[in-house]
């Protein structure tokens, strides 16, 4: 019976995230509709690159939310750029100015030793089976959301 139990909740369970460009250290992404809430409203971005030497960062608003969820549609999408960062010879960086309360941002690297427009933003790819049903995310950027209040 326990072989059983263990082969039925492995179905259900089955996912995994591959990355492209960097690995998001901080904050930390791999799951599309689940946002990491950070807890200043000016966080430090990290990554771990696949790529010798300095990145760009690019920085994007998206919506509004208060539970940490983005489900679907245009409601995931980044909505606008805030600012693109050069030349950063560090594995970090912190956001250049506070962000607002309850909100999701997007974020990507990328390797800025090569030319503009052959170098890929960074992302990820996300995969899960639920038993009967599959899902899969393309091209996702890393997401994390601010807390609810100025008070950070």
């Amino acid at each position: 019976m326990k072989q059983f139990v263990l082969i039925i909740s492995c179905l259900f369970i089955v996912s995994c995230a591959s990355f492209d460009v960097a690995t998001p250290i901080s904050p930390e992404s791999g799951w599309p509709h689940k946002v990491v809430e950070v807890e200043s409203f000016q966080p430090v971005l990290s990554w771990n690159p696949d790529f010798e030497g300095p990145a760009d960062l690019i920085l994007f608003e998206g919506p509004y939310t208060d539970n940490g969820y983005l489900f679907g549609g245009e409601q995931s999408k980044p909505q606008k750029m805030l600012y693109i960062e050069e030349n950063i010879n560090s594995t970090e960086h912190k956001v250049k100015f506070p962000l607002e309360p309850n909100r999701s941002y997007f974020w990507a690297v990328r390797d800025s030793s090569i030319e503009e427009g052959e170098s890929e933003w960074s992302n990820y790819e996300y995969f899960a089976f639920y038993g009967i049903a599959y899902a899969a995310f393309w091209d996702q950027l890393f997401k994390f959301k601010t807390p609810g209040n100025q008070e950070n």
